[in-house]
């Protein structure tokens, strides 16, 4: 917006897709520029790294108890969970998961990345669902309200006006997600996609230039 503001002949159009539906608007032209986060495998879409996004296990804060729900630590709120349910891996099982396009994408690099043999161990394809929301802003509010967890970006946590119902678990290793800008291969975008490319990059953060790590 900062940039459309100070070009105000730029006209963005922004839509928020599964993985899928991004590839195969590039590879079918109907798309010019996504963001993606899988490397994609094929020579239809040309990618390039953009940088990490953290990713989060977000669970109801209600359930960590009275004396940690107003903590914004996230190690606290770690505790608390171990405290009230013995172990991660109940809490998870127990609540069930809030299920959206990329959720078992997600909970899968999750599970294996978080350096905890317990979320390791679990299935996420025999997981039981307790919602499925396919619209970013909505997804986290029934984890909210105690109906279940899911996985996502953190950042999505700034998008909420009910943040203070949510918890992100605090892991023995933090999880990222790399994402990686997809467009044809056949033909050169115009100059001002590189402007919008290099601003994601500022937006994601300073080690996360594409110059620096390709």
């Amino acid at each position: 917006l900062s940039l459309q503001k100070q070009h105000s002949a730029l006209n963005i159009h922004v839509e928020v897709a599964p993985r899928r539906t991004i590839l195969s608007g590039i590879a079918n032209n109907t798309l010019e520029l996504g963001i993606v986060t899988n490397m994609p495998d094929t020579e239809d879409v040309q990618s390039e790294y953009l940088g990490e996004e953290p990713l989060g296990l977000i669970l109801p804060r209600a359930l960590l108890g009275s004396d940690l729900a107003t903590s914004d630590n996230a190690k606290s709120a770690d505790v608390g969970l171990q405290k009230a349910d013995g172990s991660i891996k109940n809490v998870v099982t127990t609540l069930g998961l809030i299920n959206h396009p990329d959720a078992m994408h997600y909970v899968q690099r999750y599970f294996n990345d978080c350096g905890e043999a317990d979320l390791a161990s679990i299935n996420p394809n025999q997981l039981h669902h307790t919602g499925y929301i396919n619209q970013l802003s909505q997804i986290l509010l029934p984890v909210s309200e105690g109906l279940g967890f899911t996985v996502l970006p953190t950042s999505a946590l700034n998008f909420v006006s009910f943040a203070e119902k949510l918890a992100v678990y605090q892991a023995k290793n933090d999880v990222t997600e790399p994402l990686y800008s997809v467009q044809t291969p056949h033909s050169a975008l115009p100059a001002r996609y590189e402007i919008v490319k290099k601003k994601i990059s500022q937006v994601l953060g300073p080690d996360s230039d594409p110059t620096i790590r390709n």
